[in-house]
């Protein structure tokens, strides 16, 4: 190279220089592109495999689409203001569902919810003198009767007073929101299952699409375990092998069924995520959110090590352990406000194009 140096001119090694970096530059876009290419096609595959809108459905496909459907039902009755004899159009494909469901596995929680809110949707239409009978006769191939009483504690609607919402709701959260850190530096001792099933119990009141509630749990505990999944993911260390348990927040994919929910489960998923670690934070525990934004190689290595199912997308995973009784943490300062939030209060006329009138 610096025998090349001295014998060509300055001019020239120059612009050989401005070629050689632009075709490197060229080389890393195209490798991008290609990787990106590769990665989507990796998505694309699994969510067209697994979605509800395959060819041949599986058990949670049909407990994603009976979930969907009953809750539609739900929904529909909690309007101010309830149309007779609505959604006759999905009524038929719930209670086909439904009934191939329960021959399968019999009157489970899923049978439950959605003929709960079949119920309801039989007294709603019958107070206001309208038989539904696309739902008596669905009802009765299912060996039950519309009008059978309930207990109404899984399916249909409930009523509120705004008082009693309020009493359970105003909270000062200001602190509690504060007080959450990402924790770097975890106590001994271990958390027991029971404190995890209370913290997932509790995150399992977050909004989902149609009430699919996609989400999984899968919790480690034992050292290798640990070490094994936090080796495939690269900001833990220091710390990660302090973690009491480690957490993989998923999302299975077959809860999704159209084209336009192909990015549901991240949406559902991390809603969930974030109230796991608030439900964590208030049983006086400690979290460290830990990214998955990683390669497929990296991807189908996780699942082939932690046992996730290839219908399970990964959201995130979550080192979780008792708080030392004195810690450091980053003070993380957060953006001004006015960087966040956008009040679009003003209604601006539209402008006139030049040259009209």
């Amino acid at each position: 190279m610096r025998f090349a140096k001295r014998i060509v001119p300055n001019w020239l090694w120059t612009r050989l220089k401005r070629v050689h970096t632009y075709l490197s530059e060229q080389q890393r876009h195209l490798r991008f592109t290609l990787q990106l290419a590769s990665n989507l096609s990796y998505d694309f595959l699994r969510y067209r495999r697994h979605s509800a809108d395959s060819l041949s459905l599986s058990d949670e496909n049909l407990r994603a689409l009976i979930a969907m459907d009953a809750h539609r039902i739900e929904k529909g009755l909690a309007l101010r203001a309830p149309r007779v004899a609505f959604g006759m159009w999905f009524l038929e494909r719930l209670l086909n569902n439904l009934k191939g469901y329960q021959a399968a596995h019999g009157s489970d929680h899923w049978v439950s919810m959605a003929r709960q809110a079949l119920r309801a949707y039989v007294d709603f239409n019958e107070q206001r003198g309208y038989r539904p009978n696309l739902v008596y006769e669905g009802m009765a191939a299912l060996g039950v009767q519309a009008q059978e009483d309930s207990d109404g504690t899984c399916g249909g609607t409930m009523s509120l007073l705004a008082s009693a919402v309020r009493q359970d709701a105003c909270r000062d959260l200001q602190s509690f929101f504060r007080s959450r850190h990402s924790i770097r530096q975890f106590g001994e001792g271990s958390v027991p299952r029971q404190v995890i099933e209370s913290a997932v119990s509790m995150a399992m009141y977050s909004p989902s699409v149609c009430n699919r509630q996609s989400w999984r749990v899968h919790v480690y505990t034992e050292p290798q375990a640990k070490a094994s999944v936090l080796s495939l993911q690269n900001g833990n260390r220091g710390f990660g092998d302090q973690a009491a348990h480690v957490l993989i927040v998923a999302s299975d994919i077959a809860s999704f069924a159209t084209v336009g929910e192909r990015n549901q489960c991240w949406i559902d998923g991390g809603m969930f995520s974030m109230s796991l670690i608030y439900a964590l934070h208030s049983l006086g525990l400690g979290t460290c959110c830990l990214n998955w934004s990683v390669e497929k190689e990296r991807d189908s290595a996780l699942r082939t090590l932690a046992g996730i199912p290839d219908s399970q997308a990964v959201i995130m995973m979550l080192a979780v352990g008792p708080l030392p009784e004195v810690l450091t943490v980053a003070r993380s300062a957060r953006r001004p406000l006015n960087h966040i939030v956008v009040f679009h209060e003003e209604t601006k006329a539209p402008s006139t194009p030049t040259g009209t009138q």
